[in-house]
């Protein structure tokens, strides 16, 4: 799972997704990626790709035998949809259910979600 890391939540103590996860005995694994929080002097990893791939081997022993679901915001959407591919590639169950927010699905064109802002009016 992925769960935002901004200065906003780090002071607050919980959030509505380990809220749920409380009150139904289920596990919260949160990704803290290379350099981002306290792991900012560590290098990113190249593409989202190479991110699913360094974290399959943390977290596919966890993920045999029981139901499990993703859930990813913005950039975390693209991880959690190429960790799903390479779990599915190491022969790993599919996640149960799948919670995906606030980025474009991949087998879309980029063009078409390219703009800019300029002089109060979006450019395509």
């Amino acid at each position: 799972m992925y769960t935002n890391d901004s200065n906003v939540n780090q002071r607050m103590p919980t959030s509505p997704l380990l809220d749920w996860c409380r009150k139904n005995g289920a596990e919260m694994l949160a990704v803290q990626l290379p350099g981002r929080a306290n792991r900012l002097r560590e290098k990113f990893h190249v593409s989202p790709q190479d991110a699913a791939k360094a974290l399959l081997p943390i977290l596919a022993s966890r993920l045999i035998d029981v139901p499990y679901i993703i859930v990813g915001h913005s950039v975390g959407t693209w991880l959690a949809y190429e960790f799903v591919r390479a779990a599915q590639d190491a022969g790993l169950p599919a996640p149960v259910k799948a919670f995906l927010s606030n980025f474009p699905v991949p087998d879309l064109p980029v063009s078409l979600f390219v703009f800019s802002y300029k002089y109060g009016q979006l450019e395509y």
